[in-house]
């Protein structure tokens, strides 16, 4: 038996099959005060079954395998992804954020893994423009962000969004793709939609980087220092910006937002060596750190990660193990404030 699947087991035996199955969308979806609110002509609303569940999530996963062979054009939204070498990453990013009927443009800061040429094939097939952003030997999330609001403001979608290569948003509730519960969103009065973050992490001695990781990777924990955590789809007319915040929080008018969250699968390194590489020693903007972002980076250091995958069987009180990869169902108990490189070293003791 290989570690991986040894330490699945060993969760499912102390924590059941049914670990995964309750999640803060489908609670709010339960609330009358929503249904009353949402339910507006053709737009979905209202409870999710469990085979509703079951329907909607195998759909979704058809969806993004059959790449851009169907469309939802419930709404019309544009995301902006800023990329540098993410080849592991583009193409499942391009095609799922299609499939959940969003345009897409691409921030290209300098790749030099084919990111870049893989982002052109999708040009005029979902990819509306590829924008060059000069790399200057630093991480900057502001010239990003900087970037990303030129695009949204020579663009005329009525729905704008940002996200990461290494992200996968999905819907939350009974909503099929992103587009619908953003059309919902917007009939109903609402102008922002927060996403919860649940972020996937490789088991020991595992590589995802050359494998479907949306089928494979199973181990994740939910991430939630503060509510709302992540406001990544808002309405234009609203003039928000996701600047002032790093990109997470939005400023500028007042935020109504909608009461349905959606679900966001960060994959935030696919092996012990690519979270070394991407995130040891990596140099940061002098301008991010003066705004206070990158906090919880700057102190990575090879100790602190290799100690986590060392003692990987003694955090799984942390560690959730997803059975189903299509579901849209995360288990969202035990939030964590800090990142697995940051656990403290007493919670090795924990549960013994």
């Amino acid at each position: 038996m290989d570690s991986a699947h040894a330490f699945r087991s060993l969760r499912r035996s102390e924590h059941g099959e049914a670990g995964n199955r309750d999640c803060p969308t489908l609670r709010a979806m339960g609330r009358p005060c929503l249904e009353e609110q949402i339910k507006t002509g053709e737009v979905l609303s209202g409870y999710a079954g469990s085979d509703r569940e079951s329907t909607l999530a195998t759909e979704a996963w058809l969806l993004y395998r059959r790449g851009l062979q169907r469309r939802p054009n419930s709404m019309n939204i544009l995301a902006v992804v800023a990329a540098r070498n993410e080849i592991s990453h583009i193409r499942r990013c391009i095609e799922c954020l299609v499939a959940n009927g969003l345009e897409v443009a691409i921030i290209d800061h300098a790749s030099t893994d084919g990111t870049r040429e893989v982002a052109e094939s999708y040009l005029g097939n979902g990819v509306l423009q590829i924008k060059d952003l000069a790399w200057e030997g630093h991480f900057s999330l502001e010239k990003q962000l900087m970037t990303k609001a030129e695009i949204y403001d020579n663009s005329s979608h009525p729905w704008l969004a940002h996200f990461d290569a290494d992200e996968w948003p999905l819907p939350g509730g009974s909503f099929k793709h992103l587009a619908e519960m953003a059309k919902t969103a917007d009939l109903s009065g609402h102008n922002v939609i927060n996403f919860n973050e649940f972020v996937f992490i490789p088991e020991p001695e595992q590589d995802y980087a050359q494998v479907d990781y949306g089928l494979q990777m199973r181990s994740y924990y939910f991430f939630q220092p503060s509510y709302p955590r992540l406001q990544r789809m808002w309405q234009r007319e609203s003039m928000l910006s996701s600047l002032n915040h790093g990109g997470h929080i939005l400023a500028g008018s007042p935020v109504n937002l909608f009461p349905v969250d959606g679900v966001l699968r960060h994959y935030i390194a696919l092996s012990e060596e690519q979270a070394l590489a991407k995130y040891v020693g990596r140099i940061f903007a002098h301008s991010d750190l003066r705004r206070g972002w990158h906090a919880n980076r700057i102190t990575i250091t090879e100790a602190k990660i290799r100690r986590f995958f060392e003692s990987y069987s003694n955090y799984l009180s942390q560690i959730k193990i997803l059975d189903n990869t299509s579901t849209f169902q995360l288990d969202d108990s035990n939030p964590q404030s800090r990142h697995f490189w940051d656990w403290p070293q007493n919670l090795l003791c924990a549960h013994h």
